[in-house]
């Protein structure tokens, strides 16, 4: 018995655990305990230290070498250490010792002995050394561990380099506890004759080959031994291991049976454990190096790359280009380390460089490794040559594809007139078999996906003289799944038959397609489409590259066709959402308007009107927004799909609540949104400037209005989650610029702030400009109305110069208003009157009367504090009270009435405050906890105390 390499190093014991360092193996009462690589590192070194303080300096030379990681990754470690001892006792072996480091205080036990752990009594073990670390696959290993000793016969199947041969090493030594016979393993890999595959078994056993066949001779020897026998590399012999291993199986009944294949052996008896790729890092992951090294991808690969020279660093500005990496090898083990081998020539830019040229640089695998792992091109041959002609064919066929596929697309697509669709189905078929095209499954849904090593790879292999077939045939696929996703009607709605998924393969078919300048390859409809999907994915910035890029292109047959209608619409509204209210953007809707109107299609005329009215609303243009909405209602009332009558609702109760005409607004949005309710279609509809919540937004701002505060944020909250629900960014992005209104008039600071900080979040993960400029601004108005004045006001200057850059208005008058405010609070009460001035000379003739009675408060308010233009205050407050009535705007008339009540108090006019302010006071049915009207009733006990106090003065005298 030869024991594994290092057993006699020392064997550490406390309380019930035992620790081996050279198996790098932790047991609790004999049983084995996962922990990962990291958390082992860092127990080792507190126990071969025990007693001593070890500093935090120490600990991350040791567990991250070469590795700048914070004090997170360290308590990271520390915590999953401590879960994975025991709570009551173990844990207080680990002391904190504050300000410098950790130790091991537990009562500890060192034996020196050249012994294995006492479950380990193996005499005969033939197996390769595990790897000193194994990265990202404690999970996996544990799971293979129960199956293997449940079912007896597992086969580790995944694609070449993902990692089975080192999988199966660990698994087996992690066995070696419970095999009181033998560990044989045996690398079929340089098999490459059936015949010789029991041969190659029987060597290891020690049995002579005296006959063709030993298998008999092999059954007999494993029969009443209990043995683990490891079959690595098999893929290349099926036939001759399956009938081994399953003979094997029935008549060997002590024996384990490991295989490792890129495709099943399909016997009776087998448990395929897939083994798949590492995950690439997540965005979050990839902020910084101490998230990152969460990733195993990421992990193996800086381990690797200091592993090959330990004289790099990293950073946390390394983490993206780290991630880069491991994206583009899909997390494949062996190509993150021969990657890795290249860093410290090449350093990280340019190992990324390298691998965007092709894998021809993944080579340089360990000396002692097999050839087929040696370099990335030896591992990917491996499974190609191993395939018939027209598998070859297929597959090369299929790398017209990026990222995932369906069923049909690859049917389509590597499919022609000599290999059919059924025979592509099955072909595809036996090559997720043999784990050279990977599939998922979601639901009901199936998707395959090449991997881009190999998709790489075959590159080479396809004949150049067929690509332009395959290309076309890629191109046409998805241009005809686009078209059966378009919406034949308003109320079609989000759902769609092209998804997110297929994005990857729509930029790959418009590249081919605009990639001849000159020549049309059929891009336009292709283009029409996908600016379609984009805009209801809310991939904005890439809708108007695609809309720009296709209509600059267009060939004369596509000039004025119903493509380009589509282009210019989608191009409208992306630019107006990402870039501002543009002359650009403006061309662009009139363009398609024009079209529209020449196919008389009535349907698609209101939708533009109604992106168009938006439009107007955004630049505060409320006049003409107005006057195209009213145009919009009379083409919608002629007709009788109630989505397009609720459709004309929808805008013009928007334009009418802008202008001040609240009561008119609801009867309009509460049509809208009632016809929603009755007809279920309408709440998908396609476009959010089209869906009933964007009417229920405008509701709660109306309500608050008409004094009804609390149904106010009520509805607010529901228009949130319903826009939330719709999964679609741009449609709950504009809700949010909506709703936050309503909570800055009730002061509810705490929900304004959560509500700007969603929308922020929003705007920037999808390049909404005009919308963090807002945030910026409304942040600004509510500092300024909490008592940060100086803040605010540099806030909202920096808004306020990013909207009008982009002309977007829509909100420019509150914002404005409340800077005038911060500036009086500073006591610059000249540029504070010049403010609102200016304020209200943009009001008045753009039709946004809507903040006009809060307008001329403001401008009041800002006049009192000035001796000399004391006489300009009660009229201003007259005429806001005068146009909040004439709105009925009842919350409009309670502020203009509290500030003209409290000026009438400071004057002794007490009764004439009191007879202001309470009838409108005794109007609102509830808000009563709201900041207006609790200023309002204080004003109004005030005028009580000091009439009281009068009278009692009168009395005294």
């Amino acid at each position: 018995m030869q024991p594994p390499s290092g057993a006699s190093q020392p064997i550490y014991a406390f309380g019930r655990f035992r620790l081996f360092p050279a198996q790098r193996r932790l047991e609790e009462d004999g049983e084995p305990v996962r922990i990962g690589a990291r958390a082992f590192d860092l127990l080792l070194l507190l126990v071969e230290n025990a007693g001593a303080t070890v500093s935090k300096q120490a600990i991350w030379e040791r567990v991250w070498p070469g590795i700048h990681v914070g004090e997170g990754s360290l308590r990271f470690q520390l915590v999953e250490l401590r879960r994975r001892l025991d709570e009551d006792s173990a844990s207080s072996c680990i002391s904190s010792v504050p300000g410098r480091g950790y130790c091991f205080v537990g009562p500890l036990r060192r034996s020196d002995l050249d012994i294995l752990p006492e479950r380990l009594p193996p005499s005969t073990v033939r197996l390769p050394p595990r790897l000193k670390r194994m990265v990202g696959r404690d999970d996996a290993l544990s799971a293979l561990g129960r199956l293997l000793a449940d079912q007896r016969f597992v086969s580790i199947v995944g694609a070449g380099g993902v990692g089975k041969t080192a999988l199966a090493i660990s698994a087996a030594h992690d066995q070696l506890c419970g095999c009181a016979g033998e560990v044989i393993f045996v690398d079929l890999g340089a098999v490459q004759d059936s015949a010789l595959v029991a041969s190659a078994i029987a060597a290891p056993l020690g049995l002579p080959v005296q006959s063709p066949d030993p298998t008999p001779d092999i059954v007999l020897r494993l029969r009443s031994r209990k043995t683990l026998l490891v079959l690595d590399s098999v893929e290349h012999l099926l036939d001759a291991v399956a009938s081994l291993a399953e003979r094997l199986f029935a008549e060997a009944p002590q024996l384990r049976l490991l295989v490792t294949s890129r495709e099943a052996l399909r016997v009776e008896g087998e448990h395929v454990y897939p083994l798949e790729p590492f995950d690439p890092p997540s965005v979050e992951q990839s902020a910084s190096l101490d998230g990152l090294l969460e990733n195993p991808a990421a992990e193996l690969l800086v381990e690797r790359a200091l592993a090959a020279d330990s004289r790099l660093s990293f950073v946390d500005g390394d983490a993206p280009i780290i991630a880069s990496i491991c994206r583009q090898l899909d997390g494949v083990a062996l190509a993150l380390e021969l990657a890795a081998g290249r860093v410290p020539t090449h350093g990280l830019e340019g190992t990324s460089a390298l691998l965007g040229g092709g894998l021809d640089h993944l080579y340089g695998g360990k000396r002692t490794a097999a050839p087929r792992h040696r370099s990335l091109g030896d591992t990917l041959a491996w499974s190609y040559d191993l395939l018939d002609r027209r598998a070859c064919t297929i597959l090369w066929r299929l790398t017209a594809f990026v990222g995932p596929f369906s069923l049909e697309a690859a049917c389509a697509v590597a499919g022609d007139d000599d290999i059919s669709s059924t025979e592509t189905a099955r072909i595809l078929a036996d090559l997720v078999a043999k784990s050279l095209v990977s599939v998922r499954r979601a639901g009901s849904a199936t998707r395959f996906r090449l991997l881009d090593t190999m998709r790489a790879y075959l590159r080479g292999k396809v004949v150049p003289e067929a690509w332009p077939a395959i290309a076309r045939r890629h191109a046409r696929y998805y241009r005809e799944l686009l078209q059966r996703s378009a919406p034949q009607a308003a109320g079609d709605g989000f759902g769609l038959v092209a998804g997110i998924e297929d994005i990857p393969n729509i930029r790959a078919a418009l590249t081919w397609c605009y990639a001849a300048p000159g020549e049309d390859r059929g891009g336009t409809p292709l283009a029409a489409g996908a600016a379609v999907l984009y805009q209801r994915l809310s991939l904005l910035s890439e809708c108007q590259s695609v809309c720009e890029t296709a209509i600059a292109a267009l060939p004369a047959a596509e000039i004025g066709s119903r493509n380009e209608m589509e282009l210019q619409t989608c191009l409208a509204q992306a630019l107006m959402y990402t870039s501002g209210h543009t002359p650009k953007a403006l061309a662009a809707f009139e363009r398609a308007m024009e079209l529209a109107a020449r196919f008389g299609e009535t349907e698609r005329q209101l939708a533009i009107s109604s992106a168009l009215h938006v439009y107007h609303n955004r630049s505060a243009s409320f006049a003409q927004g107005l006057a195209v909405a009213e145009r919009g209602h009379g083409i919608a009332q002629a007709q009788s799909d109630p989505a397009i009558v609720a459709l004309g609702h929808i805008s013009l109760g928007i334009a009418l609540h802008h202008v001040g005409r609240h009561a008119e607004a609801s009867i309009h949005l509460d049509e809208a949104i009632e016809l929603g309710e009755r007809n279920a279609g309408i709440d998908r509809i396609a476009s959010y400037s089209t869906h009933p919540n964007r009417a229920r937004v405008i509701v709660a701002q109306s309500l608050w209005l008409r004094g009804f505060p609390d149904q106010a944020a009520a509805v607010a909250h529901q228009s949130i989650a319903e826009a939330g629900s719709l999964d679609h960014t741009l449609s709950l992005a504009i809700a949010l610029s909506g709703v936050p209104p309503v909570f800055i008039w009730r002061q509810d600071w705490d929900e304004a702030e959560r509500l700007l900080d969603r929308h922020w979040t929003l705007a920037e993960q999808n390049s909404l400009l005009p919308y963090r400029a807002l945030v910026i601004g409304r942040r600004g108005e509510v500092a300024i109305h909490t008592g940060r004045a100086e803040l605010g006001v540099e806030l909202l200057d920096e808004a306020l110069v990013l909207l009008h850059a982009s002309n977007y208005r829509l909100f420019s008058t509150p914002l404005r208003m409340a800077l005038a405010q911060g500036l009086a609070q500073l006591g610059q009460g000249e540029r504070a009157l010049d403010e609102i001035q200016a304020c209200q000379s943009n009001v008045e003739p753009g039709g946004d009367a809507m903040y006009l009675p809060e307008l001329l408060r403001v401008r009041a308010v800002i006049l009192a504090t000035e001796p000399a233009r004391q006489a300009e205050v009660e009229p201003l407050l007259r005429r806001a009270l005068t146009t909040a009535r004439e709105q009925e705007a009842l919350s409009w008339e309670l502020r203009a009435a509290t500030t003209l009540a409290g000026t009438w108090i400071q004057r002794g006019r007490l009764d004439k405050a009191r007879a202001l302010l309470q009838p409108i006071l005794d109007r609102f049915s509830e808000g009563h906890q709201t900041a207006d009207l609790q200023l309002a009733s204080s004003l109004l006990a005030d005028a009580s105390g000091h009439e009281a106090r009068a009278v009692g003065a009168n009395r005294n005298r």
